[in-house]
């Protein structure tokens, strides 16, 4: 069983092990990207995402989470410092491991990125 992010109707798959350890890494990086940008309840929603983890989990960053463009350009900027120091030698993580972040995770920031810029359309229920 995997878990991973939804993130504007796109999943991006992870192991159970990955996954959690993504979520401890955006908990322990949360301050660290910019604090004048910092988002109490996003803030939150890692910190509780990561407490309650469970095998199969899987995190949805939706409206409530994502309201803003600007709320898309941070979470952008804090997967690519916490995908880029996953990936780098030295790392937690196995070779497997780091590829899954390349061509699994990575592809989240660019997501990101294009909603914030407007480019990425938003998904509405029916």
């Amino acid at each position: 069983m995997s878990s991973g992010i939804f993130f504007q109707g796109y999943r991006h798959d992870g192991t159970n092990g990955l996954i959690e350890y993504v979520l401890e890494s955006c908990v322990q990086d949360f301050d660290r990207v910019d604090v004048d940008r910092a988002r109490p309840a996003l803030r939150e929603f890692f910190r509780l995402s990561h407490q309650g983890f469970y095998s199969g989990l899987y995190v949805f960053l939706d409206d409530e989470l994502v309201r803003e463009p600007k709320d898309a350009t941070f979470l952008a900027d804090l997967f690519e410092r916490v995908f880029a120091r996953l990936q780098q030698p030295g790392s937690e993580l196995t070779e497997m491991g780091r590829v899954m972040v390349a061509t699994n995770l990575m592809p989240l920031v660019e997501r990101l990125r294009r909603y914030a810029e407007g480019i990425l359309p938003r998904v509405t229920e029916a």
